[in-house]
């Protein structure tokens, strides 16, 4: 079966995978403008990233595995992983995603507890590969604090009535470029789709620039916005956010960005609300 549930040991791989496919993203021209001159450093933000990730227990990661035999450099236990995702269970029952994992399990410090090392480690030693603060953009984008400063201008798409605070979210799809277009990421929606099925509950995705017939046909039905063109609903929600101070804009829009379709598999109906 070429689907499976990640391992502690795909670490590396998933970190692989996931910086070979963002690569030429136009987000990543923002965020790791000189990537190409430190591909050490661009490789270990992802491998921070996927590290924290993995001991957070509201969340899961699946792997896709070739079938053809060969090996690389994302070869693990014998075979090569060529495809990754990981889905996210928000609101009642992320708790117990894993079974015996609860609210007051020590295991769930881990994830926030990493992510102060990796925070005083970049204090101590500079990641070469990010955008360094400059007069005209003081406060650039990069991978950690790219989610908050967004947060406050999209967050109405997830709390609104219309939508369900109880849900599974893709937070993450990438397919290794030499193996893509050949339905591995279908594959790996689907499986998070299933699980959403099965807990009768709608999914959510915010795809990439370009990405909206693909998950469209993976399923998620309804676009209600764009994250780079939110604006936003509550000025207090910016005041109050210390990663957000300096934008008075969407980070997105500031910058020129596109994308960031918000797509949900299912919509409330009117007397749910």
């Amino acid at each position: 079966m070429p689907l499976r549930l990640a391992t502690f040991s795909d670490i590396g791989p998933i970190s692989k995978i996931l910086a070979a496919s963002f690569y030429d993203e136009e987000l990543n021209d923002h965020i790791f403008p000189f990537r190409k001159q430190y591909p050490h450093d661009y490789l270990s933000v992802w491998k921070q990233k996927t590290v924290t990730g993995w001991w957070d227990y509201s969340k899961v990661w699946v792997v896709w595995e070739n079938e053809d035999g060969l090996t690389g450099p994302n070869t693990t236990s014998g075979t090569t992983i060529t495809g990754v995702a990981q889905w996210g269970r928000e609101g009642e029952g992320s708790d117990r995603l894993w079974g015996l994992v609860r609210w007051w399990d020590p295991r769930r410090l881990i994830s926030p507890f990493l992510s102060f090392i990796y925070t005083v480690r970049r204090f101590f030693i500079r990641n070469r590969s990010v955008a360094q603060p400059t007069p005209a953009d003081p406060n650039p984008l990069n991978k950690w604090n790219f989610g908050p400063r967004l947060w406050p201008f999209t967050s109405h798409y997830f709390t609104h009535p219309a939508y369900r605070r109880n849900h599974w979210e893709l937070c993450t799809l990438a397919v290794d470029p030499a193996y893509q277009r050949r339905g591995i990421g279908q594959q790996l929606v689907a499986w998070g789709l299933e699980r959403a099925r099965t807990d009768g509950l709608p999914a959510v995705v915010i795809g990439a620039t370009d990405t909206e017939p693909f998950y469209q046909r993976c399923g998620f039905k309804y676009l209600v916005g764009y994250a780079s063109k939110a604006e936003l609903e509550d000025e207090k929600d910016l005041d109050s956010s210390k990663a957000t101070r300096l934008d008075k804009t969407n980070p997105l829009n500031a910058r020129g960005l596109g994308g960031g379709a918000i797509m949900w598999t299912e919509l409330r109906d009117e007397d749910e609300k």
